[in-house]
This record gives C-alpha cells, structure tokens and sequence, in this order.
C-alpha cells in the first residue's frame, strides 16, 4: 500500500518543471514575434525617415536652385538699374559737356508779311532759306584759320520726353543748358514790303541789324547769307573773297582785324592775309605775313603750315623744312586747335610728303603718297607733284607714266595747265630745251588765265623761274 501511495507523488513532482519550461518557451516564442514586428516597424520607419531626407534633400536643392536663379535675377536687376542710372548721368554730363562748348548759330524764325506767308514763304521757311545758302557758302571756302560754324534753327517742336515729376521735356533741358552754359548766337530777321521791292534784315546776336533791300528774292537771300557770313566767321569769309578773285574785298576784312586785337587773333589775320597774297600771285609777301603770323602766335599750326607753303614757292627749302617739322611736332604732341579740324589728319600726310621733297628724298615722298589715308586727289599727292617726286628720282618713264594720266585738255575744251607744265618738267629733265620752252610758255599763258591767278605759283616750273604772276626772285 505503502509503495502504491509513493508512485502518484513520484509523478506529480516530475511534470512540474516541464510546464514552466512550456511556457517559457511559449513566451520566449511571443516575445520574439514581438521583436520580430518591432524590427520590421523599426525597419520600415527608417526606410521612411530614408525616403524622407531623400525628398527634402530634393525639395532643399530645389529651393537652392530657385535661390540662385533669383539671386541671379536680382542681380541681374541691380546692373540694369544702375546701368540705367549711369546711362542718365552720363546722358546728362554729355548734355552739360557740350552746352558749355556750344557755339552754334541759332536760327529763330523770321518775320515775314502776311501776303508773303500765305504764298508759302513762312518765316521758318525764309530763315531755313538763308541758312542753307549760308551752309554752301561755308562748304565752297578753303581755309585754315577758321573751321567751318555749326548752326541749328530754334525749334520747339522737339519730340516731347518728359522727365519724371520735373514738368519739363529732355528737349526744353537741352536749351536751358545751352542758353546757360553755352554762347549761343542767335540769328534773327524780317521780311517787309518797299516801293523798291522788299528789304530783308538780319540781326546777329546784339549787333545792330543790316538791311538788304531789292527786288529779286532769291538774291535778297543770297546778300543776307553773305552778310551772316562775314559777321559770324569774318576770315573764312575774307578766304572765300579771295578764293573769287574779290581781293579788295577781302583785304577790307582782313587788315582791321592784323592791327587790332589780341596776338593771337592779329596771327589768324596775318595768316588769312598770306593767304590772300598767295592768290594774288606775291609769295615773297605770302611768305612775310606768315612770318609774322608765327611772331605773333609761336604755337599756331596754321600760322607754320602757311609759312611752308610761303617758304616752298619761293624756294627757301630750310625754312620750309622748319616749319613743316615744327607743324608736325604740334600735330602729333595735339596742339594744332588752330589748324582746320577738316584738314589736320590730311596734313599729316602731306606735310610728311612736303617734308621729305625737301629734304631731297623724292622716294620718301612717293611712299607717304602710298600710305592708306592719302589724298591721291590732294595737292601734295597729285599727278603733277608725283611726276616731281619721280623726276627728282630721275625716272623718267615713271614720269610720262603719271603725264599719260592727266588729261590733255579740260572739260571746256581748253588746254590743261598741269599737262603742260609737266611736260616741260619732263622735257626739262630730257634737256628737250625747245619743248621745254613752248610748253611753259603754254602753261604760262593757261595759268594766267585761271580766276585764281596764285595758282600758278604752286607750279614748280613757273615759281622757280620767278614768273609767278609778275613775281620776280
């Protein structure tokens, strides 16, 4: 009984330790499902947070790409407004820069009677008139102690650009300047009936008015244009006198103004008066005033370029020498203000041509004759100065090349001066003493023909014998 009783016991203690075992694996077994679902949740969160910096990082390098783009632009914006701004400030220099340097004639409409205005000559019309004659005028006359004079006509039809908040246009600004900081010269005039016909009166400035009176109009105009002329550029005009055979005339404007004035201004009119006795036919006087033009002015260029041109008619070659070195050393250092600004790059070039004759070097002349820029048309590189440079280079085919070149007779059917002193150049350098004799005899006649006697003086030929116009060495 004993032994029956210890059995179940012996069972009962055994089967303990296995249940515990049993649910310790089932609970290790839950546990690991839990871990096992809170590694795949952590798994999935980090493949989120993953996804995540990778969209920010795109969304950021967006926003950075726009951030640039609109730092671009807005720099971009900053240039242009203050190219804009600087565009205004130099607009505005160069609006006060060339209002202090104005020194235009200014045309107002002039006054005209009714019946007159209603024919279609308004007073617009009239003063557009008279300066247009005065333009060719200007455009007809050689000269090198005035440039030619700008003019404009007053008008107040500018388009009308206002300026912000001012009330004012750019064009009405533009005429403040100038009235304020410029010398404007206003040119004024009227139109009004007489017995004789009509007078017309022009006022430049403050000086008192002049008055042409006659019957034919566009003479009328023509008398007022010269009238302007002489009054706002007196020396260019005494040039374009002289340049017409007008010589009384032109010494009339000429030597008040050599006695009178500063040195400066007495040099411009002792050079316009060598000017006007070199179209006379005098090169020994040409020569003198020039002389006295570099006394009175020793940094004038056109007073130097005028003594050359004396020096070289009459043959004194070191003078010529000085004052085309002196010329060209006051070109290049640019302290030639006084020579015409039409002509003074040409100079260059003809004055290193001139410089070289006379030094004897008829090659150098010929190789200035070539350089881009040079007038071949001009006096110190035409045909005939060229048929000089190759004779005293003693190539005489080169010579009767260039004659071939010229024509033989002018378009109104005279014979051509330059063919025939050229000829007898060439004839001379053929010791061909007969020919040599009938053509400057011939080319002598021609030349004294021409209206501008003084002409002649620039021939070679002529001016070495001392027959230029009854010249004598």
């Amino acid at each position: 009984m004993v032994e029956d009783n210890e059995h179940p016991q012996s069972v009962s203690g055994t089967s303990a330790p296995s249940d515990a075992s049993a649910a310790g694996v089932a609970m290790n077994s839950a546990s690991r499902e839990r871990a096992d679902e809170y590694l795949a949740e952590q798994a999935r969160l980090a493949r989120l947070q993953s996804q995540n910096l990778i969209d920010q990082n795109a969304f950021e390098l967006s926003h950075l790409r726009f951030r640039r783009f609109s730092d671009y632009a807005r720099f971009a914006l900053e240039v242009a407004a203050f190219l804009i701004v600087l565009l205004i400030v130099c607009g505005l220099g160069a609006m006060v820069w060339g209002a202090a340097r104005d020194h235009d004639l200014v045309v107002d409409a002039f006054s005209v009677p009714t019946d007159v205005a209603r024919s279609g000559i308004t007073g617009a019309v009239l003063a557009g008139r008279v300066m247009d004659r005065f333009g060719r005028l200007q455009a007809d006359t050689f000269s090198i102690t005035e440039s030619a004079g700008t003019y404009r006509t007053n008008a107040v039809e500018d388009a009308r650009v206002e300026i912000p908040d001012t009330g004012i246009s750019i064009g009405e600004l533009n005429r403040y300047l100038r009235q304020w900081l410029g010398q404007e010269t206003h040119v004024a005039g009227d139109l009004v009936h007489t017995p004789k016909g009509m007078a017309l009166t022009i006022r430049l400035g403050h000086e008192p008015g002049t008055t042409i009176e006659g019957a034919d109009f566009d003479a009328l105009v023509g008398r007022a244009a010269e009238y302007l002329y002489s009054a706002a550029l007196p020396l260019r005009y005494a040039d374009y006198l002289a340049m017409r055979g007008r010589f009384p005339e032109a010494q009339a404007v000429i030597v008040p103004r050599a006695s009178n004035g500063s040195a400066r201004a007495r040099g411009l009119a002792f050079i316009s008066w060598a000017q006007l006795r070199y179209r006379q036919g005098n090169t020994y006087d040409q020569m003198n005033k020039a002389l006295i033009a570099t006394q009175l002015d020793p940094s004038n260029a056109a007073a130097w370029y005028e003594l050359d041109g004396g020096a070289y008619n009459t043959e004194h070659r070191e003078m010529a020498v000085r004052s085309e070195e002196t010329v060209l050393s006051l070109i290049r250092s640019g302290k030639s203000a006084d020579l015409d600004a039409d002509n003074a790059t040409a100079l260059v070039i003809t004055l290193s041509t001139d410089l070289a004759t006379d030094k004897g070097d008829p090659q150098g002349a010929m190789a200035e004759c070539q350089k881009p820029g040079a007038t071949i048309s001009g006096l110190d590189c035409g045909i005939t100065y060229r048929i000089g440079y190759a004779l005293d280079d003693h190539d005489i085919a080169e010579a009767r090349r260039l004659l071939a070149l010229l024509p033989v007779r002018n378009r109104n059917g005279s014979l051509n001066a330059d063919h025939l002193d050229a000829g007898a150049r060439i004839a001379t350098a053929e010791e061909n003493w007969l020919a040599e004799i009938e053509l400057s005899r011939k080319a002598e006649e021609a030349y004294r023909s021409a209206p501008q006697p003084g002409v002649a003086c620039s021939h070679p030929t002529l001016a070495g014998q001392g027959r230029c116009n009854g010249t004598q060495r």
